[in-house]
């Protein structure tokens, strides 16, 4: 990736990320709000609706009590006007006019054909030589049937008018508001009083047989019907009757008012505010059942509503089976409920209320949907506004967008062209051109940084050559070192010298001395370890390996080369401090015995492969070489070589550490070497060095580790 690129994506982050991570949390702040707005309202006009809905249902079973109450008063006024219509002259009344509306066969929304009625008479039909016919029944717990099939009676029906108790049908009519659709009587013969007075209009008949066997069970006190069928204006209606008593051979027996249930709930107004979806019902309460008596159906606006009887037998159900039970069980005890149950597969609203004393009930039933479709309009808008202020920023971000990558690529274009020289400059130095010169211009960072690597180019060529010398000088003190060890009968030996850095001080030898007079061969190893570390130390072990070879090829004891080197050496370290400690160990395999010379080296190690014991050898007095010039050394000796094991390292193996900086020290060297008794010098030095490497583990050794084993 290039460094416009990543300046590009640099700025990019620090201008258009921040509006993006705002556009993201504004979008789920803004989602968030509408969530809470559209939940808040959702759950408020829920709340709001079972509250009106209840208060709905409730006040309609207040306004049918106090209407049924006015209703009977109004009737009984009636009756008192047909026996005694003298006691009502002093009142008056205006019988007004028939609604057109009304009085006419509903057979549909549209589809009304008018019905003929005079409000100035009253109509007697003969019906006192019929017998009586199916019974309206008495209270509301029955659902009487006036479209009965009557035969001929179906046809258009003559009516006899009189006016001789008109004026308490009107009086009566006027004190009911204008309510009651048909006022009747049944006359001592059996025949029945019509008001107001239906002329040639079909099933009048019907009318009047339904009017005479309900008449016929009229009791003192009032009586209701069930809802039922009107036979001439096909509209659901309720009948309320009372007897007369003490009326004269003229007088009525009982009278009658008949009521459209659209006049008894007037839920019209209370129901416009709700939608087309709720259904109202007038419910008969059983123990676990409601059964469906009339329903307030949409007409011929969807804000319209009209009762209309129910075809046949309907019963409502829900699947929330234990809350319906709950729910007809508390309107059957006349008390109001609301519940929350499922209807036609859909959460809804259950508003019920007793009407009456007969077991009926007012039930409306909301759909929740229709409850919050309100708030899921206003979530909508609300959803809509979001997505026009996230259309808003996100073209506001696409344009910061376009702005940042025309600008970082005109500010970047000078930038990324000295870059690219600096580059190239560098990697012709990488091919090994140590003359190229970047010669970058200006006076910023990148120039700055061009004029550093024009300066960095010769000290890197001398950095090079002396990294090639000192390559040339590992590979000469990697000669200076024995590739494999001598062969000596009786004697099994090996060593090896790891260096920290490119070139070390540690070094060990092998020396072969014949012994001519005896015919014998003895091994010389020397094993040293010049101070410090690099090139130095590496020339200064060079030069005492030479100085070691040169005295021990004449023949010299081990103490006489110890204190030919030592005085070599301190004429040459005399400035500069440094010094060797160095072990120089001869094994006699003939005469089964050895000699060695310590110089301020680490001790000699002897392991008994026979018992496992490790001994440690310090041998005589002796210095390190080049600290005392007039030092003095001592030989000293072992007997015994056979079954025997010897090994010399140097400090760099017993100062070594680990990672939590504890040293290897040589008790874990000693233990390493008890447990290869029964290993050849090679198998042996593989082992301690693997155990060495085992405790440092990750941690670096920070000096040369040197190694020589011999095995007798």
């Amino acid at each position: 990736m290039t460094l416009r690129t990543k300046l590009l994506i640099l700025l990019l982050c620090l201008s258009v990320a921040p509006s993006i991570v705002l556009r993201v949390n504004g979008a789920r702040s803004l989602a968030r709000l509408r969530d809470e707005l559209a939940t808040a309202s959702r759950n408020a006009l829920v709340n709001q609706t079972m509250n009106d809905l209840k208060r709905l249902v409730e006040d309609h079973g207040l306004f049918f009590e106090q209407g049924r109450r006015f209703l009977e008063t109004a009737l009984n006024l009636q009756a008192l006007g047909l026996v005694a219509p003298d006691s009502l002259q002093r009142l008056s009344v205006n019988p007004g006019q028939a609604d057109p509306g009304l009085y006419c066969a509903h057979y549909g929304p549209d589809d009304c054909d008018p019905i003929d009625v005079r409000l100035d008479a009253a109509g007697v039909v003969k019906t006192g030589g019929m017998g009586s016919g199916a019974g309206m029944g008495r209270g509301m717990g029955a659902m009487g049937d006036m479209v009965g099939d009557m035969g001929g009676m179906a046809r258009p029906t003559s009516v006899e008018l009189q006016t001789s108790r008109l004026f308490a049908y009107q009086l009566s009519r006027a004190r009911m508001d204008g309510d009651a659709l048909w006022q009747a009587s049944l006359l001592k013969n059996g025949d029945v009083e019509i008001y107001p007075a239906p002329i040639n209009a079909a099933r009048t008949h019907v009318l009047a047989m339904k009017m005479r066997n309900f008449l016929d069970k009229a009791r003192p006190g009032f009586i209701w019907s069930a809802p039922m069928i009107d036979p001439l204006t096909r509209l659901p209606v309720l009948a309320m009757a009372t007897n007369i008593p003490g009326a004269g051979d003229d007088a009525p027996v009982a009278t009658a008012a008949v009521f459209t249930i659209q006049s008894l709930f007037g839920v019209q107004k209370q129901l416009e505010s709700l939608s087309p979806e709720v259904a109202v019902y007038l419910v008969q309460v059983g123990d676990e059942s409601l059964d469906i008596l009339a329903e307030a159906k949409s007409d011929r606006t969807p804000r319209f509503r009209s009762w209309m009887m129910a075809e046949q037998r309907r019963t409502l159900s829900s699947r929330n089976a234990t809350a319906f039970k709950h729910l007809a069980q508390t309107l059957g005890r006349g008390e109001s409920s609301i519940s929350f149950l499922d209807w036609r597969g859909r959460p809804s609203l259950w508003a019920g209320a007793p009407v009456g004393d007969q077991g009926a009930a007012l039930l409306v039933i909301a759909p929740e949907a229709a409850v919050t479709a309100k708030a899921d309009a206003f979530g909508s808008f609300v959803e809509s506004v979001m997505n026009q202020q996230l259309r808003t920023t996100g073209i506001f971000v696409a344009l910061m967008l376009v702005a940042v990558v025309v600008v970082a690529l005109y500010a970047t274009r000078s930038l990324t062209a000295r870059l690219k020289r600096l580059a190239s400059a560098a990697e012709s130095l990488g091919r090994g051109n140590f003359e190229i010169t970047a010669d970058i211009p200006g006076d910023d960072e990148v120039a700055r940084l061009g004029r550093t690597f024009d300066h960095m180019v010769p000290a890197l060529k001398a950095h090079v050559r002396l990294r090639e010398s000192l390559e040339v000088a590992m590979e000469v003190q990697q000669n200076l070192l024995p590739k494999a060890p001598p062969s000596v009968p009786g004697l099994d030996a090996a060593g090896v010298s790891v260096y920290c850095d490119e070139t070390g001080g540690d070094f060990f030898d092998y020396i072969v001395r014949d012994d001519p007079e005896f015919g014998r061969r003895r091994l010389l190893c020397v094993v040293g370890d010049v101070s410090g570390h690099g090139l130095s130390a590496a020339l200064l072990m060079a030069s005492c390996r030479s100085a070691v070879r040169a005295r021990a090829t004449e023949g010299a004891s081990l103490a006489d080369i110890a204190g030919r080197v030592n005085r070599l050496l301190a004429e040459d370290t005399e400035e500069t401090g440094q010094f060797v400690t160095a072990f120089l160990l001869e094994l006699d395999p003939d005469a089964g015995r050895l000699d060695f010379v310590r110089a301020g080296h680490e001790p000699m190690l002897v392991l008994d492969r026979d018992s496992g014991d490790v001994e440690m050898f310090l041998g005589g007095a002796g210095a390190a070489w080049g600290v005392l010039p007039e030092g003095a050394y001592t030989d000293s000796r072992l007997d015994r070589l056979a079954g025997r094991t010897f090994v010399l390292v140097t400090d760099g193996i017993t100062e070594a550490r680990n990672e939590q900086g504890e040293a290897y020290g040589r008790d874990r060297l000693t233990a390493a070497l008890q447990g290869c008794a029964g290993m050849s010098a090679r198998e042996t030095m593989d082992a301690l060095l693997h155990d060495l490497y085992r405790f440092t583990g990750k941690a670096k050794i920070e000096d040369d580790v040197t190694l020589v084993v011999v095995r007798a």
